[in-house]
């Protein structure tokens, strides 16, 4: 009888260690306007949501997940856990795009004739 009482102990304390909650939250600009369609990815899986028009997100996560959160243009914010409530991530725009150049390669034009 003790044997059993001692692993269903051991089986509850890894169900609390293991247990899921629900992350949300919003993700801003630097000027505090939302972003919409920002990728909020749990690290190393394929587990993630995309911010809604407002820059609102909710995703399921374990307590001590690390989540990326990523937008084009703003640098990668990371958020380590554990998850208590609601986090309002504000991204840093990045520097990386400064300008973009389009060439036309093997365009061939006809000569006009008068």
């Amino acid at each position: 009888m003790q044997k059993y009482i001692s692993l269903i102990l051991v089986l509850f304390g890894l169900s609390i260690y293991a247990q899921e909650t629900v992350l949300s939250g919003v993700v801003v600009d630097e000027n505090n306007i939302p972003l919409p369609g920002a990728t909020v990815q749990m690290q190393g899986s394929q587990d993630g949501v995309i911010t809604d028009f407002n820059g609102n997100f909710s995703l399921d996560v374990n307590s001590d997940t690390t989540i990326e959160v990523s937008y084009t243009g703003y640098e990668k914010y990371t958020l380590t856990g554990p998850f208590d409530g609601q986090v309002q991530i504000q991204l840093v725009p990045s520097n990386a795009l400064e300008e973009v150049v389009i060439t036309a390669l093997g365009i061939r034009r006809a000569e006009k004739a008068l």
